[in-house]
């Protein structure tokens, strides 16, 4: 007789982030689309759950975008029920659950698709140590690190929507059109420097882009990322600051000798004058948020920067920009032997 095989559980989840995990299914094409092939009906506690759950991704394998719409879904329920495919005992508890699943809150998305990820991942890596001891058993070392390999890289989909290049002609030319008779506002981020906005693609520093400044040993590259930074925030921007490479001291020197216009060897001589400066300015120009943090060089990571954000967040300051001093001495969130991948890994 064979032996059934236990079926893994969201034990860590509350019934709460289960029923969440529900709506989202339903309701956020961009968690469909992340997770899929990640969350499986078997994972919840609640046939009920599982049941919503089953219909909604089913949904997604066929059309490739979430139900979204009450109707479309009811709709599918009630097809569901009316052949049988939903057990007549827990349609009741099933019709409380959709009700419930279209006013959830269905925000931290992001954190919901990590978790989906994690328990996923840990289920493949589980199945994969028992797959990879046979292969061992039969010398087969080869296969044993394909499989945990393959196990390891079990996570969210990148979050990248299709993008039809032929069939998108006629938006791409309509925005265009728009955005030459100024219907449409670059939504870039000014630098500060008009003549450098004109040349940038979005007349400015893209939204959502990574920006690197490139050049030799001093050239100036730190004193043009913190000018760069100075200049958000004098339009009122929020800017979160990174320094690897020297101190908040240091940096705070040359951020004041730059909004005082003081030469950076005379700051001792005119140290009251460029307080006045400084005040007068903030006053003036209103300024967003500056907040700057020091970090050894080869320790901050890019989790740490998440935290970061993270903990500004939870106190209302959301930031527009990130500079950091300098890529190139952050750490990994993992080092591995390789080089490449821990750079990959930071960027």
């Amino acid at each position: 007789m064979s032996e059934e095989k236990e079926v893994a559980k969201f034990v860590d989840f509350d019934p709460e982030f289960q029923e969440k995990l529900v709506a989202m299914q339903i309701r956020d094409g961009v968690f469909a689309r992340r997770t899929e092939g990640l969350l499986k009906p078997e994972y919840f506690d609640s046939r009920a759950d599982a049941t919503l759950a089953s219909l909604a991704i089913k949904y997604f394998e066929k059309y490739k975008h979430a139900p979204t719409e009450p109707s479309v879904f009811v709709t599918l329920f009630k097809k569901a029920v009316s052949t049988g495919r939903i057990r007549d005992d827990i349609v009741d508890e099933c019709r409380d659950k959709l009700k419930a699943a279209f006013s959830a809150d269905i925000s931290a998305r992001d954190y919901a698709i990590d978790q989906v990820g994690d328990f996923a991942r840990h289920q493949a890596v589980q199945q994969a140590m028992l797959d990879a001891f046979d292969a061992m058993e039969r010398h087969n070392m080869d296969k044993a690190e394909e499989l945990m390999t393959k196990a390891f890289q079990v996570g969210p989909h990148a979050d990248s929507a299709p993008y039809d290049y032929w069939d998108e002609v006629d938006s791409r030319t309509k925005y265009r059109v728009d955005v030459k008779s100024g219907k449409i506002k670059p939504h870039g981020m000014s630098t500060g420097i008009p003549e450098l906005d004109k040349v940038l693609y979005h007349k400015g520093w893209g939204i959502k882009e990574l920006t690197v400044l490139l050049a030799g040993a001093k050239k100036g590259k730190s004193f043009s990322l913190w000018d760069f930074g100075k200049l958000l925030t004098l339009q009122g921007r929020n800017v979160l600051g990174v320094t690897l490479e020297v101190s908040k001291e240091v940096l705070s020197d040359r951020l004041d000798a730059s909004v005082s216009d003081t030469e950076i060897d005379a700051i001792g001589s005119h140290i009251l004058a460029i307080r006045d400066e400084i005040k007068k300015t903030k006053e003036k120009r209103d300024p967003g948020k500056f907040m700057l943090h020091e970090f050894p060089s080869g320790s901050f990571r890019p989790l740490d920067l998440e935290n970061l954000i993270e903990t500004y967040k939870a106190r209302g300051i959301k930031f527009d920009a990130v500079v950091i001093d300098y890529l190139d001495i952050m750490a990994p969130n993992k080092w591995t032997p390789n080089e490449i991948e821990n750079s990959r890994t930071i960027c």
